[in-house]
């Protein structure tokens, strides 16, 4: 068997008991029969991950005792559905063929690289695995327990896989309502391979901070409004299934700036979306679900002011935080939100017609939407040592906008001099972001010991210290504005 297809699936994390009641407990999904699959594959790459990082996974999966080679190539950005490229090849041994035949490897890369080639890891799956039909297309579910093993460390996983066989992509995200409303499940956003290179680089524990965006210029901003979104939505996905299993304060951190990431990708974005009419509720909801973890945030911040005495009994209110946070993200509108969001992403009216109809190239837009930005931090920064704690919050709301923004669009406009411009507004951008939300984080700390009956007055700030942070403030607007603008190559 040698052949060449292009794969398009959803992943949906899951428990093991999920999947014993999508195939052994009167399920509603329509599969006339499951069948049953033992997988053992090795996944294979330099020490240095030259095929990762030209986006290429390489593996030998044994399919009941057949064995066969896989190349997998993403195909670019998606919006949370796993869209790649697929070669396959029958083997008669354990053993690499990486010929013309075996897909793109074999001529893309040189015999320098090949010859390095060898095994990082397994995967050892029990798959159940049926068909059903979904608004005129066929769709494979694949239901897989096991474990992603590595010499001695093991990494269990559970997920439910849908894989669009024939017809429509939506068909995949109304099977997926359907599997959710009698399962607790959620978007799943790593593939076996990450979860593996997760396992060998000892990355299983901490927060998860967001990559880089890969845009380019030839794309349409509608296409890099979905490759930054699938990025802030992979990022909170990750942090939250870390907090799910320790509740540690890092990955609340981190799903908060996902969160606040993506809200302001809405903001960026907003020409596009304007027009949809999904876009108010998604805004309302992506709102809501971060104001959920907001408590948390504020206690992980007093927490190290505090006493010894104090700090004991604002831990145990922090473990009926986690408690109720857990509860939140266990209900319906959390866990479907992210694959609402992903549908609508891929499928969504925003990208077709009116409401996805934007004139100009994307650096265009791009500078366009930084310009006004920019503008509102020169507006918003005069007179910053009058503003009120309201006024300070929304200088800072921009400031994170437009340090997100620069994150997003930073590959559009290479060169030595565009990048040194960018550096030096980011600094100055952090600084005002770090400043001001030292300010603000008083201001909640207060509020949240007089709740919780703390003797405030020991840990408060010594005086003059809003003050200065507020000229500091004052000084890096005035930094900012005197950086020229990384956008304008004419600046």
């Amino acid at each position: 068997m040698t052949g060449t297809a292009f794969e398009l699936e959803l992943k949906l994390e899951c428990e093991i008991s999920d999947c014993d009641t999508l195939v052994d407990r009167g399920s509603p999904i329509p599969v006339a029969v499951w069948g049953r699959q033992h997988l053992r594959a090795t996944y294979f790459d330099t020490p240095e991950r030259r095929l990762a990082s030209e986006g290429f996974v390489l593996r030998i999966r044994s399919e009941d005792g057949d064995l066969v080679q896989t190349v997998k190539a993403a195909s670019g950005p998606s919006t949370g559905l796993f869209a790649r490229g697929e070669w396959e090849k029958a083997l008669a041994e354990h053993q690499l063929s990486l010929g013309e035949d075996a897909g793109p490897i074999g001529t893309l890369f040189g015999p320098d690289v090949i010859e390095r080639i060898g095994p990082l890891f397994t995967t050892d799956v029990d798959r159940r695995v049926g068909r059903c039909d979904q608004l005129g297309a066929r769709i494979e579910i694949a239901c897989d327990s096991g474990a992603v093993l590595a010499g001695e460390r093991e990494l269990p996983l559970c997920e439910i896989e849908l894989e669009l066989v024939e017809g429509d992509a939506s068909a995949l995200f109304t099977l997926a309502r359907a599997i959710a409303e009698r399962c607790k499940v959620r978007l799943g956003v790593e593939s076996k391979s990450d979860r593996g290179f997760r396992l060998i680089d000892h990355k299983l524990d901490g927060a998860v901070r967001a990559d880089p965006v890969r845009l380019s210029r030839d794309m349409t901003p509608s296409e890099a409004f979905a490759a930054i979104a699938a990025s802030c939505l992979r990022q909170y996905r990750l942090n939250e299934s870390r907090f799910l299993a320790q509740g540690a304060a890092g990955p609340v951190h981190q799903a908060r700036i996902a969160l606040r990431r993506l809200r302001s990708a809405f903001w960026i974005f907003s020409p596009l979306l304007r027009d949809d009419p999904r876009t108010a509720q998604f805004i309302e909801d992506l709102r809501w679900l971060t104001a959920q973890w907001s408590p948390l945030r504020e206690i992980d911040v007093l927490l190290p002011r505090l006493g010894e005495a104090e700090r004991m009994r604002l831990t145990a209110i922090r473990a009926e935080a986690v408690a109720t946070l857990g509860e939140t993200l266990d209900s319906a509108r959390a866990r479907l939100l992210p694959l609402e969001l992903v549908e609508w992403l891929t499928v969504g009216g925003w990208r077709s017609g009116e409401a996805g109809s934007v004139s100009g190239a994307l650096p265009v837009f791009a500078a366009e939407r930084l310009d006004r930005l920019r503008k509102r931090i020169k507006r918003r920064g005069k007179s910053l040592a009058k503003h009120g704690p309201e006024e300070l919050h929304q200088l800072r709301k921009d400031a994170k906008k437009l340090r997100y923004a620069t994150e997003f669009f930073v590959a559009l406009y290479p060169g030595r001099k565009a990048r040194t411009r960018m550096e030096d507004m980011l600094s100055a951008l952090e600084d005002i972001q770090d400043l001001l939300g030292e300010l603000n984080d008083e201001t909640d700390a207060g509020h949240l010991a007089a709740q919780w009956n703390i003797p405030w007055a020991e840990v408060v700030r010594r005086p003059g210290w809003r003050r200065k942070r507020l000229s500091r403030a004052r000084k890096n607007v005035t930094r900012l504005l005197d950086v020229k603008r990384f956008w304008r190559s004419a600046d």
